[in-house]
């Protein structure tokens, strides 16, 4: 499990799939989490799946963190954490699409600000 899979864990439910993949074109890489609602939210529907966060690490971001000294990417991944939080702390995870739908995906880019030294 890579840093950036780690902190993602770090945030969501235990009971979350995380997953990674790449992008064909602008080589990100795309890490999404989802995880079952339970009857909370929905009791008709017991199996209902949250909306999918889907994270964007930029390629940028990849080939900056290489030239880094371990400190600076201390930094960076703690600055990550930061972001995650913040944006996690004002995410809704439920839904109201129909049973035949996908659930809707909210997308988290990862700014420059967080891996800029």
């Amino acid at each position: 499990m890579d840093q950036i899979e780690m902190r993602i864990r770090r945030i969501v439910p235990a009971q979350a799939v995380v997953t990674r993949r790449s992008t064909s074109g602008c080589n990100d890489t795309i890490y999404d989490a989802s995880w079952q609602l339970g009857d909370d939210p929905d009791p008709e529907r017991k199996h209902k799946r949250s909306k999918t966060i889907e994270i964007h690490e930029p390629y940028e971001m990849v080939e900056d963190l290489l030239g880094y000294t371990e400190a600076q990417r201390v930094q960076v991944f703690d600055r990550l954490s930061l972001f995650l939080e913040a944006k996690y702390s004002v995410f809704d995870p439920s839904n109201s699409v129909a049973k035949s739908a996908p659930a809707p995906v909210e997308v988290w880019i990862i700014p420059p600000e967080v891996w800029s030294i």
